[in-house]
């Protein structure tokens, strides 16, 4: 079952008309881009009997963890610790550990749980992907993106750490370090495969239409306008209905004054999301760079019930 961050309302960039600072607004900062899933639990080993204690701790932990509707977070929680002391150089328990405090929103706890794994055997894959997303979470896009890049390492063929390490990098202002990322998921996950692609939890659409997205947004601060704009238009191709990937086709569009388009990837956003402040911003920005007050004069007249401040902001210009 994937988890889910919220979207949010961000600066972006800034576009300037004579003499005029115009903001665009961003929604992409809290998911989109990022790969999310939920912490795999660690694997269990049948070996000689005098380890099945700990092992059958583990499966305990594992069941009760994902106990259909009711998670049983507590009894998991005991039975990983009870693993954990038959065996202290074991990272598994660890991981679950992690895997539990994780689930529970307790991001620096997950991390050293998951830290602690890692340190008892540096080739335990398991234990980056949801430290790095333990990291994003508290947004240490550096320290992320460390460990994404160690998991890759590990992982060379690993498209979706790829893919949140661009997403990383994005967030910590590396640009073109995310950009190589990005293309290194689009080799490992070639859209005209004929196979049927499926690594960890997520299909190759899902996968590629991330990586676009982290494409066209670094683009975008790299001020690689037509890029971005090719990027985000091929991830909304993969995805119709990724409002932040639209969203941000609508940015791409104003920094590149392209006011028109920008207009109707504004308008898309909107059927997806009718109450997203930032895109009702956008869209009356557009208006206002087309010299048509009237319609932007609409949008504040909608802004004024989302997002005073917005509106405010969108009739200061209206009214220069």
């Amino acid at each position: 079952m994937k988890q889910m961050l919220h979207l949010t309302v961000m600066v972006l960039a800034m576009l300037s008309a004579n003499g005029t600072e115009l903001r665009a607004q961003d929604i992409s900062g809290g998911a989109g881009g990022l790969v999310v899933r939920r912490a795999n639990n660690p694997s269990l080993k049948r070996t000689s009997p005098s380890s099945s204690r700990k092992e059958k701790a583990l499966e305990r932990a594992n069941t009760a963890r994902s106990a259909g509707g009711a998670p049983r977070l507590l009894e998991a929680e005991e039975q990983y610790k009870l693993a954990a002391s038959l065996d202290p150089k074991d990272p598994r328990p660890h991981a679950g550990l992690g895997n539990i405090l994780l689930d529970r929103l307790r991001y620096n706890e997950a991390i050293e749980e998951y830290k602690q794994a890692i340190s008892l055997d540096p080739d335990y894959t398991e234990a980056y992907f949801p430290l790095g997303y333990a990291y994003v979470r508290l947004q240490r896009f550096s320290d992320a993106a460390e460990i994404y890049r160690q998991l890759v390492r590990l992982r060379p063929d690993y498209a979706e750490a790829y893919n949140n390490l661009g997403y990383a990098y994005n967030q910590a202002g590396k640009y073109e370090e995310a950009i190589a990322a990005g293309k290194e998921v689009i080799r490992l996950v070639p859209e005209s495969s004929g196979e049927a692609y499926k690594q960890e939890y997520q299909t190759r659409i899902e996968v590629l239409s991330q990586t676009y997205k982290n494409l066209g947004n670094a683009y975008t601060q790299l001020h690689k306008f037509a890029e971005a704009i090719e990027s985000l238009k091929h991830a909304v191709s993969l995805d119709p209905q990724s409002a932040s990937a639209q969203f941000n086709l609508a940015v791409a569009y104003l920094e590149a004054g392209r006011y028109s388009e920008a207009v109707e990837a504004s308008k898309q956003t909107l059927k997806l999301r009718p109450r997203l402040a930032g895109a009702h911003f956008n869209l009356g920005l557009a208006y206002l760079k087309l010299r048509d007050k009237a319609a932007a004069l609409e949008q504040y007249e909608i802004l004024k019930t989302l997002d005073p401040g917005a509106a405010s902001e969108l009739y200061g210009l209206i009214s220069q």
